[in-house]
């Protein structure tokens, strides 16, 4: 995917995440970033190893931590060490060196996850837990009867039903007790799991043809379906 590629579908689709206020210029400055450290690290990349492992290699943390002032740079603020930016993310926090930190491993996480869908295609894993990083993931999508879960953080598919629509929470396959809320376009949808009381997001249109870093985006539409889920279920969500 060029960078083209991706601000040409990030334009077309926009009106689908315009309630997150991005600012478009800055996303396709950190995409641009993002997409050069990915093309870097490629070739460094040992997909018969796990993410960790690679991430452990001295090439890997020195394209990490270069990755780490181009991405300070694109947002005004001082580049952190690569123990500084770590420690940040271990810890959860999401501004100054630990959003530098994470944009930096996604950059990675999504070269990894690239080339082994370029290598192996989709993994099967009927859950919510990416196989790739064990991030959760709340974003799923139809093709045909199969439906795939996509990683918010390092943007690799992996199949979770080849049957139809499958609760990734606790795996219930039951299409009475697992109710779908959106409107007439019937693009996005907001799932509602009975069973477990988990709400996911689903892009039910096909049509919809993104960079899988945006489908996160486009699905999360979906929540503002939650005024249609009647309130007799309302009691049963758990957030």
């Amino acid at each position: 995917m060029s960078l083209d590629e991706f601000t040409r579908a990030y334009r077309k689709y926009n009106h689908f995440f315009s309630h997150l206020k991005a600012d478009a210029s800055l996303v396709r400055r950190v995409e641009e970033a993002q997409q050069a450290v990915m093309a870097r690290v490629k070739s460094l990349l040992d997909t018969s190893r796990s993410l960790e492992e690679n991430l452990e290699k001295p090439e890997i943390k020195r394209e990490l931590e270069e990755a780490l002032r181009e991405i300070a740079g694109i947002l005004g603020e001082e580049p952190p060490s690569l123990e500084e930016a770590l420690r940040a993310v271990g810890d959860g926090r999401v501004e100054g060196p630990g959003r530098i930190g994470l944009l930096a491993l996604q950059a990675v996480a999504r070269a990894y996850a690239d080339l082994l869908l370029e290598r192996e295609g989709p993994g099967y894993e009927p859950s919510q837990y990416c196989p790739v990083c064990g991030a959760p993931s709340q974003t799923m999508v139809k093709e045909g009867r199969s439906f795939y879960m996509i990683c918010h953080f390092c943007t690799y598919k992996w199949l979770v039903s080849q049957r139809g629509l499958l609760c990734p929470y606790c795996g219930n396959t039951n299409p009475v007790s697992i109710g779908l809320f959106s409107d007439r376009k019937r693009r996005v949808a907001l799932a509602l799991c009975q069973e477990c009381g988990t709400l996911w997001n689903i892009v039910v249109d096909e049509s919809i043809k993104a960079p899988r870093i945006l489908l996160p985006l486009i699905a999360s539409s979906a929540q503002a379906y939650r005024v249609f889920i009647p309130d007799g279920l309302k009691e049963i969500i758990s957030d």
